[in-house]
């Protein structure tokens, strides 16, 4: 590879994306071989700003992923995920023949990848115009029979253009994915990523102060928003998260990086098995797996101050997402007749009901609905029940 271009790769930089199953940062191993076996063309989506924690130079895998791809003298990119992304592309030309000199120009190459400034140059990050330019610069690489892989590393906060968490459209959208992939779909900003053949991703919600890190259920949801807008736009992923969003060590970022506007990213639940809680789902509270229980025959709660515990995480994602609605759905067991259950069912959601209202959560938000007994469960513990619909 000629060091000239690298030179030029180091003052700009460039954006892609594709899905490869790289494990996640992990101890270095010494490895003296180097193949252009299962080499990939490559580009790199990163920018060291002011809110970036997860650092290319502790991502092992990357190295070895840069190795094989010089190795089979493959193309090379980079893309400054900043406000107004730039980038640099280069194909990769070994001069040596001898082995051991090969293997030396080879290290030498990924060396000086590794060793660009990739200091943001501009405030703020368009994630999606980065994305856009990472399938423009795959556009460009030779027909070498490598498929392009695009590797991320990002929190995915991104503040700028058609992905901005400061907007509500691109927060509500966590809620439901659809949402923003048919609003981008109909402005045309939907674009195929036809040149983008695999994507991982390091870092997605790790972020440094004063931007806080999203919690558990909202990086999940992140997930899910990033796979949609992928996904529509041609990127075929695994179905198994892992082998595309990787975690990584939390770096300090460097003083005097290009600020990035601070986003209180909504709060959103994980549901027990562990996904977050959006659209369309239905939660079910009863004695067995909840402490929001009532006193026998009445609607009061048995603890008020475990109810209230037991439902802190869906009011705060209520109080986050105003424009979220719940319909509250209270049942009861078969004893007594089924005039006496049916209102004991509907001032037992309105109760709840009032709670999450005492709670910050807006009236408008809020429905309720007796079922009175109309079971489907085998325990009259499970019958006893209250189930809470987002929509």
């Amino acid at each position: 590879m000629d060091r000239r271009e690298f030179i030029q790769l180091a003052a700009i930089s460039t954006a892609s994306f594709a899905v490869i199953p790289l494990s996640g940062c992990g101890s270095k191993e010494e490895d003296e071989s180097i193949s252009p076996d299962g080499a990939h063309n490559v580009a790199l989506v990163y920018a060291e700003r002011s809110n970036s924690t997860a650092a290319l130079k502790k991502i092992n895998e990357i190295e070895a992923e840069l190795k094989s791809a010089v190795a089979a003298q493959g193309f090379l990119a980079i893309v400054l995920a900043d406000g107004n992304p730039q980038s640099a592309s280069t194909t990769v030309e070994l001069t040596s023949t001898n082995e051991q000199r090969r293997k030396n120009e080879i290290k030498d190459d990924v060396k000086s990848v590794l060793e660009t400034d990739f200091s943001a140059q501009t405030a703020e990050v368009d994630l999606f115009k980065a994305l856009s330019k990472v399938n423009s610069t795959f556009a460009q690489a030779p027909n070498n029979g490598l498929e392009n892989l695009a590797i991320i590393i990002d929190s995915g906060i991104s503040t700028k253009g058609s992905i901005n968490f400061t907007e509500s459209e691109t927060r509500n959208a966590l809620l439901d994915p659809s949402t923003l992939v048919d609003s981008l779909r109909k402005q045309g900003e939907l674009a195929k990523f036809e040149h983008i053949d695999k994507v991982v991703w390091y870092g997605l919600g790790q972020a440094a102060d004063p931007q806080a890190s999203p919690v558990e259920g909202t990086k999940e949801a992140m997930k899910g928003l990033y796979r949609a807008i992928f996904e529509a736009a041609g990127v075929t992923l695994p179905e198994d998260d892992g082998e595309v969003f990787k975690t990584c060590e939390d770096v300090a970022p460097k003083e005097g990086l290009p600020s990035v506007t601070v986003v209180a990213m909504p709060r959103i639940p994980l549901d027990e098995n562990g996904k977050p809680i959006l659209i369309g789902d239905k939660l079910e509270l009863d004695e067995s797996n909840s402490a929001l229980t009532f006193a026998f025959g009445t609607s009061d709660f048995t603890d008020s101050a475990a109810a209230e515990e037991s439902l802190q995480q869906y009011i705060d994602q209520l109080v986050d997402f105003p424009d979220l609605h719940v319909t509250i759905y209270g049942y009861t067991d078969a004893t007594g007749s089924p005039e006496v259950n049916q209102k004991l069912s509907e001032e037992r959601a309105a109760t709840v009901g009032a709670l999450l209202e005492s709670a910050g959560v807006k009236a408008s938000q809020i429905t309720t609905e007796g079922k009175g007994e109309s079971t489907s469960f085998d325990t009259d513990e499970q019958n006893r029940r209250v189930e809470i619909a987002f929509g």
